[in-house]
């Protein structure tokens, strides 16, 4: 997954579909021999509410909408290219995504600071998670999973 911060209002998830499709494969087979459906579509749909309701609880939630087959938050306020108070409340949102996403089992792979500047203006970091395949939300099993476990 990608998280890609931009413009000075906005924040992106990027999901592999590739891996999305495997799943899919999977979820097929699984339910061919009589077990549960776990939709990616629906995980997304959970990371998507998790990271909105995150931003509600800070106060930064703006709008949000389906583009280039991504998620986009538009945030309030310019969190990325604040400055003063608005530094640190960028800060305290990085943070509370970050623990989010540990949560729901993605790991930071890499950051990627770009270093584009307009003006006054720096393009911020892009993010890069991995999370074990077959983990799932409060499974007692995911510790198993390991890091030697194939990522997606």
């Amino acid at each position: 997954m990608i998280v890609a911060m931009y413009s000075s209002d906005k924040v992106r998830f990027i999901l592999d579909d590739t891996a999305n499709a495997r799943s899919r494969l999977r979820t097929t087979t699984d339910l061919q021999q009589g077990g549960e459906e776990t939709s990616p579509s629906m995980a997304v749909g959970q990371l998507i509410t998790a990271v909105k309701q995150v931003l509600q609880k800070l106060d930064q939630f703006h709008s949000g909408s389906w583009t280039h087959d991504s998620y986009e938050f538009k945030l309030k306020g310019r969190p990325w290219g604040g400055m003063g108070e608005e530094t640190v409340k960028s800060r305290v949102l990085v943070l509370q995504l970050l623990a989010l996403l540990e949560g729901l089992g993605w790991r930071s792979y890499a950051a990627v600071g770009l270093g584009t500047e307009f003006g006054d203006f720096k393009k911020p970091d892009t993010w890069y998670f991995v999370r074990p395949v077959g983990w799932v939300v409060g499974s007692p099993f995911n510790d198993d999973l390991g890091p030697s476990n194939r990522l997606r």
